[in-house]
């Protein structure tokens, strides 16, 4: 957008038969150089990340908004 800000959804399932016991971290490795994840719960090996707090049942989602800085307002992968 015009104050170089992306946002999106990241939505995380679980397909197995089991549990996954959280939290659940998002990793963001090899971004778009010049984009930084907006308010990370961290970074990690030199990589930001957002934890969700919680586990996710068998079938269960959740999803988790996303937000980053983007000056040059490219395309964000």
């Amino acid at each position: 957008n015009r104050l170089g800000v992306s946002s999106g959804t990241v939505t995380i399932t679980n397909t197995g038969a089991s549990p996954i016991t959280g939290p659940l971290q998002l990793v963001f490795k090899n971004l778009t150089a010049g984009v930084t994840l907006i308010s990370p719960s961290g970074t990690f090996g030199g990589k930001s990340y957002i934890t969700q707090a919680g586990s996710l049942t068998p079938g269960a989602s959740v999803t988790i908004t996303t937000r980053f800085s983007n000056p040059s307002r490219g395309a964000v992968s």
